[in-house]
């Protein structure tokens, strides 16, 4: 007999079947944390792959990725046999730089949608999007009801325990989208904090076990996640009078629209800030994860900052980038989680630096 190559739930078969008679279109997975929700959405690739259809698979849960690299975005063209999907690899992947959605809700959306332009363009059957798990609270709301909007997929199928995902689903269900709503199953297993983290710096620590240190002049690269670059070059005086005015040294600044903003080698605090003043220590920036981007704006490798000159404009990075294409990086894009060269995670960041 022969090995079917997919698991899927009798009930699922009925809905895997009628979304594989009307195609091309969207499929989305709605879910909490711990609702299975990643577990199902493999079992439905596999399932599509199994009878005959080209699949684009869009997985954007940035802080616990299937097939790309935590912080980032995953999409890859599936066909013919899927019979270890651990060995997937995306064929593109979406900088976003953070491991939580927090305050990323856009470069999310704008990834999704890259993404989903990227599938179009293969003539893919079906195009899958995992989603991540963040449903609660106001970036939860509109993450997820934007996504919608934007997207407007054909299918949504939504995994929850006890209603939390009912104030999303009340907006979809009004729309012309076909909803399936399934409570999660008692089998699936919490995964804590701790073993979340673990997953994301196995993953780390294996792709950056290659890399090595390398020296980008920024002044050949569009600079994205930060104010640094985007305003006019201090002189020694005027750094040496903010230095004085402050009680700070002050190795580095510009001024920007925002006002004057300013680097120090010492620990900065929040009042140390002003309307017209963005003060941030050089320490933030040391391990930064950046993104080196193409021209189409899809990641070509991650980097570690270890050594940042701002007065020269020096960016030495720890990367895994080939030789073949540093010439292809078009923008910087820097992100916000400090990691060790052993893919450690030190800090996460909330703001541009």
């Amino acid at each position: 007999m022969t090995e079917k190559g997919y698991e899927l739930r009798s009930d699922y078969i009925e809905i895997a079947e009628r979304i594989s008679k009307d195609t091309p279109q969207t499929l989305m997975f709605l879910g909490g944390i711990d609702t299975g929700k990643t577990h199902t959405t493999v079992s439905f690739l596999k399932y599509f792959v199994h009878h005959g259809k080209i699949v684009g698979y869009i997985d954007a849960d940035i802080g616990q990725s299937n097939i790309s690299v935590p912080t980032t975005i995953g999409y890859a063209k599936l066909s013919g046999k899927l019979e270890d999907f651990s060995k997937v690899e995306p064929e593109e992947k979406y900088f976003v730089g953070s491991i939580t959605p927090t305050r990323h809700l856009l470069p999310i959306i704008v990834g999704i949608k890259k993404m989903i332009d990227r599938a179009k363009s293969d003539g893919v059957d079906i195009i899958v999007i995992d989603t991540t798990g963040m449903v609660k609270g106001i970036g939860g709301r509109v993450l997820k009801e934007y996504i919608v909007e934007l997207i407007a997929p054909a299918t949504v199928i939504a995994l929850s325990r006890n209603n939390e995902l009912e104030h999303i689903l009340r907006v979809i269900e009004k729309k012309n989208i076909t909803l399936y709503r399934f409570t999660s199953s008692e089998k699936v297993k919490p995964k804590d904090m701790k073993q979340r983290k673990y997953n994301r710096e196995k993953k780390f620590r294996k792709y950056f076990e290659n890399a090595r240190e390398i020296v980008f002049d920024l002044s050949k690269y569009a600079l994205m996640g930060t104010f640094y670059g985007s305003g006019k070059k201090m002189s020694e005086e005027e750094l040496e009078n903010i230095s004085n005015d402050l009680g700070k040294k002050i190795i580095y600044g510009e001024k920007i629209p925002e006002g004057d903003y300013l680097i120090s080698e010492e620990k900065v605090n929040d009042t140390d800030n002003s309307v017209n003043r963005i003060l941030i220590s050089s320490i933030w920036f040391k391990g930064l994860l950046v993104g080196l981007v193409n021209k189409y704006d899809f990641l070509i490798s991650l980097g570690i900052i270890r050594d940042f000159n701002f007065a020269e404009g020096k960016l030495t990075l720890l990367t895994p980038i080939l030789e073949e294409e540093l010439d292809n990086v078009v923008t910087i894009s820097f992100g916000a989680l400090n990691l060790s060269p052993q893919g450690r995670e030190v800090a996460k960041t909330l703001r541009l630096i």
